[in-house]
């Protein structure tokens, strides 16, 4: 699935510099773990929520002027967190992309109102690491589930298609309770196949569902 040509013009094919970033960013994660060795006396099953707004940072030529970027972004993760540092785990949500409307749109049928409506759901395996008592990095690979919805005559027509992407951010949260923490999060999603880059920032909550 493609962006409409109506709405979105053609992106550009080079996703090397994007792609380079968050592999860059995933290693580093991952290697935190030998940099900064600490003991962890138990396994934990955490859950983490974020909500806030989701951004698109997509050039401005490639976007009309009348569109709306900024919207709701959502997302649910759940982590195992063994001995060591890595935790591994699962993260969904929804996230906004992009919101279309123009009146009076000609056509060879005719004059229409027109909207196209773009939101993301990532599925995505995710690694996370704490570099200190209140600061964590994140790195996820997957895919987003790309929805569209468009209308125009009176009809609406959803399509969804899978894409591949990356995302990584950070987060830091205070512990309020021994099983709760709330906090902020910062995060990139690179929608790689569309070229789209998606930023969040939200408040989180994170709770210990599981200690063993």
């Amino acid at each position: 699935m493609a962006y409409s040509p109506i709405f979105h013009p053609s992106l550009p094919t080079n996703t090397m510099c994007n792609n380079i970033f968050f592999i860059v960013m995933i290693i580093a994660v991952c290697m935190s773990g030998t940099l900064h060795a600490q003991i962890n006396t138990k396994n934990e099953l955490m859950m983490s929520a974020a909500a806030g707004i989701s951004v698109n940072s997509i050039d401005s030529d490639r976007l009309p002027d009348y569109a709306r970027r900024t919207g709701f972004g959502g997302t649910l993760s759940l982590f195992w967190q063994p001995e060591h540092l890595l935790s591994i785990g699962f993260e969904t949500g929804w996230l906004f992309m992009n919101t279309i409307d123009k009146e009076n749109v000609m056509t060879q049928f005719g004059a229409t109102a027109v909207s196209s409506q773009w939101q993301a759901i990532p599925l995505l395996c995710v690694f996370g690491m704490k570099i200190h008592d209140n600061v964590s990095l994140y790195g996820g690979l997957g895919y987003y589930d790309i929805i569209a919805v468009n209308s125009s005559f009176g009809t609406k027509v959803a399509t969804s298609q899978m894409n591949a992407g990356l995302s990584g951010g950070f987060d830091y949260h205070i512990h309020v309770y021994n099983k709760t923490a709330l906090g902020m999060r910062l995060t990139l999603h690179n929608i790689t196949e569309l070229q789209q880059r998606l930023i969040t920032l939200q408040f989180s909550y994170h709770y210990s569902l599981l200690a063993w």
